[in-house]
């Protein structure tokens, strides 16, 4: 499996997303922000491979299949469940996302992450800038992020 929708993006180039709530809060000195990091702190995109964050986890390739819902493209993300780090998180995470079919979706400047279970849909935005700063890289952002609101 290739994750080859997202990297006609950004050949040479590495860029990550941060949830879109998560950097929102963090620029409102919100004290919970840390809670939008779960289940995934981000995603980064090298060389037209994605790789994603779980929340506390490592950084690891994602795999992908591209499938067409509704006339729109989408990639469905594959095995996520073995991504999570249990140490951080739950057992009912990883059941979770075991049992869910998750996408991604490039969103005008967003990615749209959907986690697709029985009971709802949860809808997560990632952004790759605020405050005129580019991320390249999910740790580099949270830190500058940081560094921002502590001037």
């Amino acid at each position: 499996m290739v994750f080859f929708y997202l990297e006609c993006l950004c050949q040479e180039k590495t860029i990550a997303w941060l949830p879109e709530q998560y950097v929102s809060a963090i620029l409102s000195k919100d004290t919970l922000a840390n809670i939008y990091l779960s289940p995934f702190e981000g995603f980064e995109l090298h060389n037209g491979v994605l790789y994603v964050l779980t929340f506390r986890g490592e950084l690891n390739p994602v795999k992908a299949k591209k499938i067409v819902i509704d006339g729109k493209e989408k990639n469905q993300l594959l095995d996520l469940q073995y991504l999570v780090n249990l140490k951080y998180n739950s057992k009912g995470l990883a059941e979770k996302l075991s049992k869910a079919i998750v996408y991604i979706s490039k969103v005008n400047d967003k990615l749209l992450l959907e986690i697709v279970n029985e009971e709802n849909i949860e809808k997560i935005l990632f952004i790759d800038r605020s405050c005129n700063y580019e991320f390249i890289s999910i740790n580099k952002a949270k830190q500058q992020l940081i560094d921002l609101v502590d001037d």
